[in-house]
């Protein structure tokens, strides 16, 4: 038989086995029995409790995982020992897993809500550390969490809206909380810094008022000295138009026209004008007019020196007054960076976040082996030679998988396929 032809034979029959039991001889054959998932959980609950780095209890969380997700010792084995890692960020997952599925676990509660408060969405924060103190009251991470969260909800003017079974466990265990020292310290920690900022910010008002106050008297002043200037321009133009018309008149009182007969044509000729009372009181007028352009033209520069002075006081002003915004914005926001993030304690001991996780691929850790996942990856090994021609070593994959997994799903699948390719035997 061609190696296509056993091949093609081969997958037919796998594909016809998919569904139904084995043959009644392959039933027959003692079979271990088949574990639970709870059973094959076990052993890799235990690594990853021992597990020496995080990426040892990442891969048997993995392997957990495959089988079966919901699996609460699982998950609790991960988180704490994420925490221990100081990874609460890989601890987060587990967490969210164990709060619909343990509704009473505190230290869950305590890792969603510690990672609620380092991404700032407080009121998200308060409700998760809400339960986490009412289910793990001891924990003192969570119960300083849950203080200044607390406080924060007291004093905040524009409070969040919370649940009403968040509400009601929030009245009921408050009095229990503050009998807590670490509760409590937190608790009055900010509180004060929220009266402090109280009164520095009604401080930086005063002061903001003032600056205001003394910056729009400024930008009066400054206005006063533009009005000045254009009504000093205002007048000096006036004036230069009345000298212009002075002299006009000056040129009429100086030379008259007189008629004179060129050969029958009369033409005009201007002669001076002997009213000389008149031209000079002309003149006087000009001189005048042109003295007082001449006073108005220095009261100018000197409203406009002044001006440039109230200008640069103004700018000054306002300098001031935007430090001092600035000062009142930072007074506003100083309150959130009194937070203090602690993530829940394991076994009273709190390990502080780290800055990021590093994968150690160098390390690799032997996973408890399972038959019906060892013979699963035996089987598809012999499919790959199959597939690329080489029977003699797909017959000894599968020899060797029914002799040592032959009771599994995989196992009997593989002696199926061996009595394709070996149909004499």
């Amino acid at each position: 038989m061609s190696q296509m032809r056993i091949l093609a034979t081969a997958m037919a029959v796998l594909l016809s086995m998919a569904g139904r039991l084995p043959a009644k001889d392959e039933s027959a054959q003692t079979a271990p029995a088949t574990k639970t998932p709870a059973e094959r959980i076990a052993p890799l609950v235990r690594v990853i409790d021992q597990a020496r780095s995080p990426s040892d209890a990442i891969a048997a969380y993995a392997r957990g995982f495959g089988i079966d997700r919901t699996h609460t010792g699982l998950q609790n084995a991960h988180m704490r020992k994420m925490l221990q890692f100081g990874l609460p960020k890989i601890a987060r997952y587990p967490a969210r897993v164990l709060v619909t599925l343990e509704k009473g676990n505190g230290m869950a509660w305590g890792v969603v809500g510690y990672m609620h408060g380092k991404r700032g969405e407080l009121a998200e924060a308060l409700a998760a550390h809400i339960q986490a103190a009412a289910f793990a009251p001891d924990d003192p991470s969570i119960l300083h969490n849950t203080g200044q969260l607390l406080a924060w909800y007291d004093n905040e003017i524009d409070r969040p809206r919370l649940s009403d079974p968040i509400r009601r466990m929030m009245d009921r265990i408050r009095n229990d909380l503050f009998k807590q020292q670490a509760f409590a310290r937190a608790y009055l920690e900010m509180k004060t810094a929220y009266e402090q900022r109280a009164k520095l910010a009604a401080e930086l008002a005063k002061r903001l008022g003032e600056a205001q106050d003394e910056a729009e008297d400024a930008r009066g002043k400054a206005a006063d000295i533009n009005r000045k200037l254009r009504d000093i321009n205002d007048e000096i133009e006036e004036r230069t138009v009345m000298i212009e018309g002075l002299y006009r008149e000056l040129n009429v009182y100086y030379y008259q026209p007189y008629p004179i007969n060129n050969n029958g044509t009369v033409e005009y000729i201007y002669v001076p004008v002997q009213d000389y009372g008149r031209r000079a009181a002309i003149y006087n007028r000009i001189r005048t007019e042109e003295s007082a352009i001449s006073g108005l033209r220095v009261e100018f520069r000197k409203v406009r020196r002044e001006g440039r002075s109230i200008l640069d006081e103004l700018d000054r002003r306002r300098t001031t007054l935007d430090t001092l915004q600035k000062q009142s914005q930072a007074v506003l926001a100083r309150v959130d960076r009194t937070f203090r993030w602690d993530p829940p304690s394991v076994d009273g001991k709190v390990t502080a976040e780290v800055g990021r996780f590093i994968p150690v691929p160098s390390r690799r850790i032997k996973l408890p082996e399972e038959p019906q996942f060892v013979s699963e990856q035996r089987l598809e090994l012999a499919k790959l030679y199959l597939r690329h021609g080489m029977e003699d070593k797909a017959i000894r994959v599968l020899e060797d998988l029914v002799a040592n997994n032959g009771g599994t799903t995989s196992g009997r699948k593989a002696k199926v396929l061996l009595a394709t390719l070996r149909p004499g035997r």
